[in-house]
């Protein structure tokens, strides 16, 4: 019925589409929520936006690419947390404030400018441009578009080196931070002093980072080689999943006590066409479900 009603593309969609085992019955799920309940902030949000670019925002795979650099950022938290409300345009500069009704106006509060927007805050007011001005990107800064602050993180993320792409990121929390210092201490420093600041504060984080993991991975591959045991008393089940075009979803469990004997070993082949996210999460719940059956779990 599926191949009779729709179009290939749209049936190669539902074919997508994982079923759950327990059958439940249907229900109303507000796609805009993670626990599908709908709120009225995420009904707001797709009618101020639109259906398409909601959904662009939420599941498209147009913005995967955008996300999976953000959250590998290397640095501070801090920092991979700022861009990424950068790139979803919820810092609170004037022009959000004023869209949220918050502020009855959207001008710069350092140089007057009429329309305070993250592109503005962080690239064009005069208060920044120094942080530009000096750093080696000004000319790569001055190519990328300005419609909007993921426009412009995208357009260097195609363009940059490694290392220029991460200078960038954290000149623009530098620029971020320098402008909010400006508005809320009573001596802000200077920019090209925060420039320094920043720089030096993410090289010491990720230095700092790599010689934790360095450290990690040398006690565990000295302790036990590649397959750690798990402490008395427990059990580890290790789960994987190979996806195979045309062929279905193949899922594999191991079950080992602390001694690493293996308690049970079992494979199981699923006729979908799951991407690779989704057959982890079901060799997972597999692997759980194979450590009840023999009473383990």
């Amino acid at each position: 019925m599926v191949n009779q009603t729709l179009h290939q593309h749209d049936v190669m969609l539902v074919a997508d589409i994982p079923l759950s085992r327990s059958w439940p019955s249907d229900s109303r799920y507000w796609w805009p929520t993670s626990d599908g309940v709908y709120t009225f902030k995420t009904g707001y949000w797709l009618g101020m936006l639109g259906r398409e670019r909601t959904w662009q925002l939420a599941f498209s795979t147009i913005e995967a690419p955008m996300w999976k650099r953000v959250w590998s950022l290397q640095g501070p938290p801090k920092l991979r947390h700022f861009i990424w409300q950068a790139c979803k345009g919820s810092l609170a500069v004037k022009a959000q404030l004023r869209h949220r009704h918050i502020v009855p106006d959207a001008t710069c509060q350092t140089c007057g400018a009429p329309d305070e927007t993250i592109i503005h805050a962080l690239f064009q007011c005069p208060l920044v441009d120094e942080i530009w001005r000096l750093s080696s990107l000004v000319s790569m800064v001055n190519m990328a578009p300005f419609s909007a602050f993921a426009d412009h993180f995208l357009w260097m993320m195609n363009n940059a080196t490694v290392e220029e792409f991460h200078l960038f990121s954290t000149l623009t929390w530098a620029a971020l931070l320098c402008r909010n210092k400006a508005l809320f201490d009573t001596s802000p420093p200077s920019p090209s002093l925060m420039v320094v600041v920043f720089c030096r504060l993410v090289k010491d984080y990720v230095e700092y980072q790599k010689k934790v993991g360095s450290t990690a991975r040398n006690a565990s591959c000295g302790a036990s080689g590649s397959w750690s045991k798990p402490l008395v008393g427990w059990v580890k089940v290790n789960v994987d999943a190979h996806v195979s075009m045309g062929n279905g979803v193949r899922l594999g469990v191991v079950t080992r006590d602390h001694d690493g004997d293996v308690l049970a070993a079992t494979v199981m082949r699923v006729r979908s066409r799951w991407e690779a996210s989704g057959a982890e999460v079901a060799a997972a719940r597999y692997g759980v479900g194979i450590a009840r059956r023999f009473g383990l779990a």
